[in-house]
């Protein structure tokens, strides 16, 4: 019984990592458009806000659905990292939803990326 719980928390715990890892990068080079010349820390600290908030839905989401498909999980991380950025600060650049639309679809494919990576 432990033994499993366990096992649980460490795969959330790396679940949650990983999607941190993913919205904070896609959120970085979004938020300064690519030109990291100006990434400042209020920079760093809201994509950290969007990674943790964007971590903590995908590992509530990954108890309700089976999130094994590394497409699966790559869609959910794109939804729930563009809806952690858009409720978190406002755009810069484009429309109100813009920039998280894009911040979305970057997590997306870094899900895949990494998916590929990590084996």
């Amino acid at each position: 019984m432990f033994q499993q719980i366990w096992t649980t928390i460490k795969h959330k715990s790396e679940l949650w990592s990983r999607k941190f890892t993913e919205a904070w990068l896609s959120c970085a080079t979004m938020m300064v458009q690519g030109d990291f010349t100006v990434f400042s820390v209020k920079h760093a600290l809201t994509a950290a806000e969007v990674g943790a908030t964007a971590g903590v839905g995908v590992v509530i989401t990954s108890f309700f659905a089976k999130l094994d498909n590394k497409f699966a999980l790559a869609w959910t991380t794109g939804v729930v990292v563009m809806l952690a950025d858009l409720v978190t600060h406002p755009t810069h650049f484009g429309e109100h939803y813009t920039e998280a639309l894009v911040t979305g679809m970057g997590a997306m494919m870094l899900s895949v990326i990494f998916s590929y990576l990590k084996r």
